[in-house]
This record gives C-alpha cells, sequence and structure tokens, in this order.
C-alpha cells in the first residue's frame, strides 16, 4: 500500500509533469540552438564569402537567442542552476537557509505571474506588428518568453510545495 499523503501526491504529479516539459524544453533548445547557429553561419557565409549579406540572418539569430533565453532559462530552474545570493544566504542557519528559499521560490512566483499578465496584454500588440526584415509575426518571437515563464511556474510549484514540506518537517526528522 502507498503510504504517501495528498500532498506528496501532488507533489508527484507536478513534479511529473514538470519532468515532462523539462524534456520537451530540452529538445526545443537544441532545435533552436542549430537554428540559430545556422543563421548566423549564414550571415557570416553571405556577408564575406559571396559579399552579399542575407539580410534576414540577423534578425533571424535574435528571435532564436529570445526563445534560447528564456525556455533555456526554463531549464536551469528545473536543475536548480539558476543564479543566487549565497554569500548571504550561506551565513544563515540551516532553518533560516531553507525559510529564505521559500520566500526567494514565492517572490519568483509573483514575478512570472506578473510578467506572464504584462506578456498577456502584450500579446494583443505582438499580433498584429511584424519584424522590419523577415515579415514574422512579432508574436513568435514573443511567444518564448511567455512558454518560457509559464514553464518556470510548473518547475516552481512542486518545489516550493517540497520547501514547505522540509521546513515544517525538518525539525521533527531530526534537522536544526
Amino acid at each position: 500500500m502507498n503510504n504517501k499523503g495528498w500532498y506528496d501526491r501532488i507533489i508527484d504529479v507536478l513534479n511529473a509533469i514538470s519532468d515532462m516539459l523539462n524534456k520537451i524544453c530540452c529538445v526545443i533548445v537544441v532545435i533552436v540552438g542549430i537554428g540559430m547557429t545556422a543563421s548566423l553561419v549564414w550571415g557570416v557565409f553571405t556577408r564575406f564569402i559571396l559579399k552579399a549579406p542575407a539580410i534576414f540572418s540577423e534578425e533571424i539569430a535574435r528571435f532564436c537567442l529570445i526563445w534560447l533565453a528564456f525556455i533555456g532559462s526554463s531549464i536551469a530552474m528545473k536543475r536548480k542552476e539558476l543564479t543566487s545570493l549565497g554569500i548571504v544566504v550561506d551565513r544563515l542557519s540551516k532553518r533560516q537557509q531553507k525559510f529564505m528559499e521559500i520566500i526567494g521560490t514565492i517572490l519568483l512566483l509573483i514575478y512570472l505571474v506578473i510578467f506572464i499578465k504584462s506578456g498577456n496584454d502584450a500579446m494583443g500588440i505582438f499580433r498584429r506588428q511584424k519584424a522590419s526584415v523577415t515579415k514574422i509575426p512579432l508574436v513568435y518571437p514573443a511567444m518564448g518568453l511567455y512558454i518560457g515563464a509559464c514553464v518556470m511556474i510548473v518547475h516552481a510549484l512542486p518545489q516550493l510545495m517540497i520547501q514547505i514540506k522540509e521546513f515544517f518537517f525538518w525539525e521533527k526528522e531530526g534537522g536544526r
């Protein structure tokens, strides 16, 4: 029989969703990274070898970079590799460190919710605008920001639930 409570089952479901999204994001980062590299190589080749620059390559690379930055950030968040103020937090007790992790995750979630809300408002504008050279609707590059932030929220929720569980049950398990 499974001894897990409802809280642990929710964490398991959220982690499974987070893991699946992370795998998809890894594939997206590889594909977009290849696209960005190909675009830049083509731009250099046409500019310096053919002496007829492909003016679209720089714009494509810029759009790919947006996707790489935000989708890559979600991967870094899942792996707990985002930058932090370790020099400050390391001076605190273990219990205070756990509390600061909770505060940091809550603040990140608040920021991401505000970011997504603002992104929703901006998407209407981006739908009507097109890139100057490629004429790609700007909603496509902007979706990278939006998708990355949404995936970060999915990654942050189980992390926050685990942090809360560890904070409140840590002393019962012998922590100091």
